[in-house]
């Protein structure tokens, strides 16, 4: 008799792990967006990909970011992904209570 798999067996209707990573991300954008609006440092939409209709990219103090994708941007000609670098960050250093974020 073959062992029991240690993962649940996988229907049709159950989400992948791609499907749930992108889920994970579209989250997060969503927190970080909503977190930058209520300190009234809205981040650009193309970044997030989160629509947000008071967004003035006139006076977006983020106008200086190369961001050649959504979730991305540009730093010293390599594009950077945002929630990977969250990821790394989260993985190298703990959770989120040894982040400290300013008032």
């Amino acid at each position: 008799m073959p062992a029991a798999s240690p993962q649940a067996p996988m229907g049709p209707g159950a989400p992948g792990p791609g499907m749930m990573r992108h889920s994970q991300r579209q989250g997060f954008f969503k927190m970080l967006n909503d977190l930058m609006v209520q300190h009234n440092n809205p981040l650009p939409p193309v970044l997030t990909g989160v629509p947000n209709p008071n967004f003035d990219p006139s006076k977006s103090r983020f106008n200086v970011l190369d961001i050649p994708g959504e979730g991305c941007f540009r730093f010293a000609g390599k594009a950077i992904d945002v929630y990977d670098l969250f990821t790394l960050v989260m993985q190298t250093f703990g959770g989120s209570t040894k982040v400290c974020l300013p008032p």
